[in-house]
Parts: structure tokens; C-alpha cells; sequence
């Protein structure tokens, strides 16, 4: 297929982004023919920054319409395919010539999903994040904004499809104090939850925000709604399930019982290893060290292999030091103090407290020496 047009251009929304912008822009300079940055009222040198790289740079001030600034943006590319990237995020170990190619030689193609690292050291998974660019694809949403529908709707009604483009990107904009975002998105998701009730990835943010800002019983209300939801009209996507993580492991930190929601997640999504983790802690709660142990090995040997799934990401630690601590946990209960030790010693080297796996590492050995 081939166009009089260029190939691919790129549309970020900014506001105060710089530092982040600076990195971003580098990363797609040789990928992209057109870079259009839509500013949302910066106070910082955002705009130069940009102008530097190249950008087309449009103003539009921020009304808490994330939708309305992108689709800006948009409307001003006229490349034959569009690249959804933030200025918080970075193209890494990009092929250029490869995904160059891929895009001009795509035929039938709505979209290209793109691997993404939602934080760093977590897991990543696919997102929509190259599509042909159409008048007829835009985002909808004020807040967690999507081009998911229209481009499902071209799949179902012009027998188009989605394939999987070798890019990754990842993402910075959770590092570090996230207060002033999360008092900035909170009306937006109580707005958006409004006008979307049975979007259930809303649900499951909303309840994230309340619990950072230390609203535990609005952030408890927004997870069980969430599952209501699910309950009533059933898992619509895998994103669904994240109600069932956050909500089980919130009541597990506070010591109440997460057997009903476990389970229930777990029949839902067998495979989404933040219930294998609260299922883990809710064995060791009634002494169950065997079974406890076992699944913690589950999420040991998963975390070994390459943990990459369709839309749900986890922090590494749920693999790595988180397992093995507490699996260090059930080998000392059930007195097999040497291999216990060997976990603590694990647990060490992915990060755990130094002081706290070295105590328990020199209690175990000791132990171990006297039960020879």
C-alpha cells in the first residue's frame, strides 16, 4: 500500500512536561514524520522544548477533557497512521527501519498493538497505540480517554484486525509523588464513572485514588461497586478483574476476610497472579503452609518465565521478593529452617529489607544447625 502522505505521525498532550517531553521526543524523532504537541497551559518550557524537536505545537487550555485536547491533535496530522504517546513515556530499543516497514506494507490492518510498561519495573502488556489514521477514530472519554471502540467497531464492520508491532514503550508518570494528580483526576473519575457506570477499569481507579489520598470506605465502596457491576452484567474485559486484586488485597492489609472475592476473581480469571498472590497470603492467615507454599512457587516459576499478557500488568516484586519472603514465611512454620534461610536469602536479593532478612536469615541457620 502506498501513499502520497507521511507515514506516521505522533499527537502528545502536555502541560508542565518538559524533563518528560525532552526524552520522549528523542526517542520517536527518526520514527515519525509529523509530531503535533496540543499544550494544555504550560508554565514551564514545555513549548520550546517541543518547538526544538520539530513539533507542531497548538494551544488549547485545559477544561479536564482529556479527549477534547487529543482529538485536537488529531485533527491536525495528516500522516497515513497515527502513534498515541505521552510525554511521560519513551520509545525504547526501537526498530525504526522494522516498524517503518510494518506500517507501509500493512494491509487490512485497523491498528497495531504495541508492548507498554505502565511503571517502571512492572510487567508490560499490549495497548492500542498505532492506528490508520481515520476522521471516523477519535477518543472518547474525559478521563482514562480510549480509541478502543471505534477501531473494534472497524474490525466488526469493514473485516479489519489487529496485529502486535515490535515497539515498547514505557511509561514515568507514576514515579515519584503522585498527590497532585490524583486531586486533579479524582472529579474527573467521579464524573466519568457518572457517564460510564459500567466501564469497570473506572471503578477500579476511582478506588486507587481514594485509597492514596487516605479515603479507605470511599475507596472499599468504589472496588465493591465495581464487582457489583461485574457480577450483574458479567466480565466484559480482562481489565475487570483488577477490581477483584485491588479489593482482596485491601482487605487483607486490614485484616478482614477475602475468601468470597478471591474465589470468585479466581473463577473469573484463573491466570491473574495478583489473586494467586492474595490467595497465597489468605492460605498463610489459617496455617495452610503446604498449599500457601505451593502457590507461591506457582508465582516463582511464572515470574521465571516471560510474564506478558493481553491487558494486565503486575509489579515484578509479585514474582521476585514478595514470594519468596513469604514463602520463607511457610518453610519456617513448618520447621525446615535451612530451606527457609535459602528463601529469606532470595527474598534479600530482589530487595527486601536488609535488616529484616538478615535477622531471619541468621534465626534460621541457627535453628538449622541445632536440628541436625
Amino acid at each position: 500500500m502506498t501513499s502520497d502522505r507521511p507515514l506516521i505521525g505522533a499527537a502528545i498532550i502536555v502541560k508542565d512536561e518538559a524533563e518528560h517531553l525532552r526524552r520522549c521526543l528523542a526517542s520517536i524523532r527518526d520514527l515519525c514524520d509529523e509530531i503535533v504537541v496540543v499544550d494544555t497551559g504550560s508554565s514551564d518550557d514545555s513549548v520550546a522544548v517541543a518547538q526544538a524537536h520539530g513539533a507542531v505545537v497548538l494551544h488549547r487550555p485545559w477544561d479536564g477533557d482529556f479527549s477534547a485536547a487529543r482529538n485536537l491533535g488529531l485533527d491536525h496530522i495528516s500522516a497515513d497512521w497515527i502513534l498515541y504517546i505521552d510525554a511521560d513515556e519513551e520509545a525504547q530499543q526501537l526498530d525504526t527501519p522494522g516498524v517503518r516497514t510494518a506500517l507501509a506494507t500493512a494491509d487490512g490492518v485497523a491498528g497495531f498493538l504495541v508492548s507498554f510498561a505502565s511503571h517502571v519495573g512492572w510487567t508490560p502488556y499490549w495497548e492500542h497505540r498505532v492506528w490508520r489514521h481515520r476522521d471516523d477514530v477519535r477518543f472518547r472519554g474525559r478521563i482514562h480517554e480510549t480509541i478502543v471502540p471505534d477501531l473494534r467497531r472497524l474490525v466488526r464492520e469493514a473485516g479489519q484486525r489487529f496485529e502486535q508491532l515490535d515497539m515498547f514503550l514505557q511509561h514515568y508518570g507514576y514515579e515519584g509523588d503522585q498527590t497532585a494528580k490524583h486531586q486533579r483526576n479524582l472529579p474527573l473519575l467521579i464524573e466519568q464513572v457518572e457517564l460510564s457506570p459500567r466501564r469497570v477499569y473506572l471503578w477500579n481507579h476511582l478506588g486507587r485514588i481514594h485509597e492514596a489520598l487516605g479515603n479507605t470506605i470511599e475507596a472499599e465502596a468504589a472496588w465493591r461497586h465495581g464487582v457489583e457491576v461485574v457480577r450483574q452484567f458479567g466480565l466484559q474485559e480482562q481489565v475487570d478483574l483488577l477490581v477483584y486484586g485491588a479489593l482482596s488485597l485491601f482487605l487483607i492489609r486490614n485484616g478482614r476476610p477475602a475468601d468470597d472475592i478471591i474465589d470468585e476473581g479466581l473463577s473469573l480469571g484463573p491466570d491473574y497472579y495478583t489473586l494467586h498472590l492474595a490467595d497465597a497470603h489468605r492460605r498463610i492467615r489459617s496455617g495452610e503452609w503446604e498449599s500457601a507454599a505451593r502457590v507461591l512457587r506457582g508465582l516463582i516459576a511464572a515470574g521465571e518465565g516471560k510474564v506478558h499478557q493481553s491487558v494486565l500488568a503486575y509489579d515484578r516484586s509479585i514474582f521476585t521478593r514478595l514470594p519468596w519472603e513469604m514463602l520463607g514465611n511457610c518453610l519456617f512454620e513448618e520447621g525446615r529452617y535451612a530451606e527457609a534461610a535459602d528463601a529469606y536469602e532470595r527474598s534479600q536479593s530482589y530487595g527486601a529489607g536488609a535488616l529484616e532478612m538478615r535477622t531471619k536469615i541468621v534465626a534460621c541457620r541457627g535453628l538449622a544447625s541445632r536440628h541436625q
